[in-house]
């Protein structure tokens, strides 16, 4: 497998390239106006020994932002992350975000050291180090160039793909030691949305689609709130389990595997947590039982449907917060914020139908009536 090498027989017919990146939080196809290309070339240089030839910036992914360097034969690609982006609150400090990433590479890059080399991590300093600050708000990591074919986002197409990566995941579990935070199960920006949902009754001006927003969540409210009180339930059954946590990835889905001559490889670490096994197996085994059945026969370890339940639920609810914290802020209509209003639609609309009771929930306090505006018009600006 070439990770880290030179790239002879590279061909755009038969590799696509690999590029860092989550499917999370805000899009990346707006490059950073406070972060220049001679900034990335200084950290690559300084930090990883790399005598830049040639960098672009690549408007691809959602999640980080990237750069191509062109280093002699070899090419490597630059993620950036943007810290403010990856709170999970407003008051998160940066130094919380920084260690959890921080935290989160460094366990890749220490199991494809110990012999798990489908793990895409991310190329040490001279320090040792896998990720460094650019300045107080981006950090910033290299990887190398990786031969192989990437997959689209999307279900798996059948079975034996997901077994496929059902394999390598056991091989992720088995791990005893790492570096990585344990996870506590919170949907990031909850109090956003929380906010979000009091603050129906007005309009929302805070950009082009501040107002779509607010009425794509009005007409969800009910069903939303329902999934919304449900939720701190199952937490507690999850965590009262501890003794199960093992090495999660935490994105398992197709988007995150490559196929390599060397067989399947796994990519986008950075949200690595210590964490229940469904943490992973839900996005692997979608609606097919058999993958946890499978899973039970490879680890001896029983899966609890709650707990798969549990974080397919955190996903959804963390998509939804996170893109409704987005478009209720200050925003222009960029391409990253009309993605980030189709991927709300996306998200609300299993919820628009219900007709649940409409109650305020965190995962901490009780109940209390919330004001809404159901309208059902999601349409956009």
């Amino acid at each position: 497998m070439q990770v880290f090498g030179s790239l002879p027989a590279w061909s755009t017919e038969r590799v696509r390239n690999w590029w860092p990146a989550s499917t999370r939080l805000v899009g990346v196809r707006t490059r950073p106006p406070d972060l220049s290309d001679a900034d990335v070339v200084a950290r690559v240089g300084g930090d990883w020994g790399i005598r830049v030839d040639g960098v672009t910036y690549s408007a691809v992914g959602f999640g980080s932002h990237h750069w191509e360097v062109v280093a002699g034969d070899e090419r490597w690609f630059v993620t950036v992350d943007d810290l403010d982006a990856r709170r999970r609150s407003l008051a998160e400090p940066r130094t919380t975000v920084l260690e959890r990433l921080r935290a989160a590479l460094m366990a890749a890059r220490e199991i494809a050291d110990h012999g798990l080399h489908f793990v895409i991590a991310p190329r040490r300093t001279h320090s040792g180090e896998v990720l460094v600050t650019i300045n107080d708000r981006y950090v910033a990591a290299v990887y190398g160039f990786v031969n192989g074919t990437s997959h689209e986002w999307g279900d798996f197409k059948n079975v034996e793909d997901r077994l496929a990566v059902l394999d390598l995941i056991v091989q992720v579990h088995a791990v005893e030691q790492t570096q990585a935070i344990t996870d506590d199960l919170a949907v990031p920006m909850i109090d956003e949305l929380l906010a979000a949902a009091e603050d129906l009754a007005r309009p929302w001006d805070s950009g082009p689609y501040a107002e779509p927003a607010r009425r794509a969540l009005a007409g969800s409210i009910c069903g939303l709130q329902h999934q919304l009180d449900r939720h701190p339930q199952l937490v507690r059954a999850a965590l009262a389990r501890p003794e199960r946590f093992v090495l999660t990835h935490g994105e398992p889905h197709l988007g995150n595997t490559m196929s390599t001559p060397q067989g399947l490889v796994l990519v986008d670490w950075d949200t690595a947590l210590l964490a229940p096994p469904e943490r992973d197996l839900w996005t692997i085994a979608g609606d097919d039982r058999s993958v946890l059945n499978a899973y039970t026969t490879a680890t001896g370890r029983t899966t609890f449907d709650d707990t798969v339940t549990c974080y397919r639920l955190t996903w959804d609810l963390t998509e939804i917060a996170l893109y409704v914290a987005l478009l209720r802020a200050e925003h222009d209509d960029t391409e990253d914020v009309r993605e980030s209003w189709r991927n709300l639609q996306h998200y609300l609309h299993p919820f628009t139908a219900s007709q649940a009771p409409l109650r305020s929930s965190s995962a901490t306090s009780s109940s209390t009536p919330l004001a809404g505006d159901p309208i059902a018009d999601n349409s956009g600006p």
